[in-house]
């Protein structure tokens, strides 16, 4: 039975593989995806507000540091935290199969997340005219992602007693709450920021 466990989730060198051609596939998608829509879009004013317009336009400022954060930050920093939290809880994976279970479901959809995000921050940084449109669309599907992959991975855990659980369970609360204020701040960003209403039509 133990070995059918095993065999039924890839283990960190397997999803390490995986996340790289993941990765390579990215790239090459950056490099086709970025030159069709900038062939579509007929150059990088295209569908854009034109004529004399007071404050700052056009990608730069916060909304670089946003492109950023979501296309190459974030992504380091989930890869990071998701091979940690792998090392760590091996250790446990034999007393509790559940763990391993829940680490492999947390591990797939982070990654989703995060190429969702790669894909995101790089059409807004070809400046793509629908840019504030794929923003909040990403903030949507992140914050709404990541509270359903903790509420399954909450309901994966079983028999690893209510001390552990406790501790997993809350460890999960702080990453829900991490989320929704990181939502609510890009969020008003893209609400309020002068920079974003002078670079993307109002209808858009």
């Amino acid at each position: 039975m133990s070995t059918m466990v095993a065999l039924a989730f890839p283990g960190p060198f397997e999803i390490t593989l995986m996340l790289a051609l993941l990765a390579l596939v990215v790239f090459v998608l950056y490099t086709v995806v970025g030159f069709f829509v900038r062939l579509v879009c007929d150059g990088p004013k295209s569908g854009r507000i034109e004529g004399d317009v007071q404050g700052p336009r056009g990608v730069g400022g916060w909304l670089t540091f946003f492109c950023v954060s979501i296309a190459v930050l974030s992504p380091l920093g989930t890869f990071g935290e998701l091979s940690t939290s792998w090392e760590k809880s091996k250790l446990v994976f034999e007393l509790f199969p559940s763990i391993r279970a829940a680490r492999v479901w947390e591990n797939w959809g982070a990654a989703a997340i995060s190429v969702f995000g790669i894909i995101t921050g790089w059409l807004i940084w070809i400046d793509s005219p629908r840019g504030r449109t794929l923003a909040r669309r990403y903030l949507i599907v992140r914050v709404v992602g990541i509270c359903v992959i903790d509420l399954v991975a909450v309901d994966i855990l079983t028999g690893v007693g209510e001390e552990l659980q406790g501790a997993l369970e809350r460890g999960m609360f702080a990453h829900v709450i991490a989320e929704m204020i990181f939502f609510a701040i890009w969020w008003l960003y893209f609400e309020k920021s002068k920079r974003v209403r002078n670079t993307y039509p109002a209808g858009e």
